[in-house]
């Protein structure tokens, strides 16, 4: 599905397709952390009346993303007023796993290395 070759799939949704390219955009921010043959589910759901976690709001919508590859499952879960804010919150749950298992996997030594690397070469690295 990826510019670099990569080949995951997506589970089918049922949505508008403005609502469709969205979600889409958001899961394009987990390339980097795919595999070959991952798997992403993503689940809509309208809940007019079910409050908010982390706000206390009522949330309109329930977005979860799935991602499984290689016996693994991580999952992401927002909840907003809206199906593209939702869509934001649970894409940034995951983001917030990949980082934090990257922190754990990474010494600090490596990562001065990688650091001093594209500080060195700029070109071609993207910092995120």
């Amino acid at each position: 599905m990826d510019k670099q070759g990569l080949k995951y799939t997506v589970e089918t949704f049922a949505s508008d397709p403005e609502v469709k390219a969205h979600i889409y955009q958001q899961l394009t921010e987990f390339e980097p952390y795919l595999l070959p043959g991952s798997h992403i589910a993503v689940l809509i759901k309208d809940r007019k009346a079910v409050s908010s976690n982390k706000t206390g709001k009522k949330a309109g919508v329930v977005v979860t993303f799935s991602l499984s590859a290689e016996g693994g499952q991580i999952h992401g879960k927002g909840a907003a007023a809206d199906v593209y804010e939702a869509a934001k919150i649970a894409k940034n749950d995951i983001l917030k796993q990949f980082d934090s298992i990257q922190n754990q996997l990474v010494s600090t030594q490596d990562r001065e290395v990688e650091i001093n690397e594209i500080m060195t070469n700029p070109t071609g690295h993207t910092l995120h």
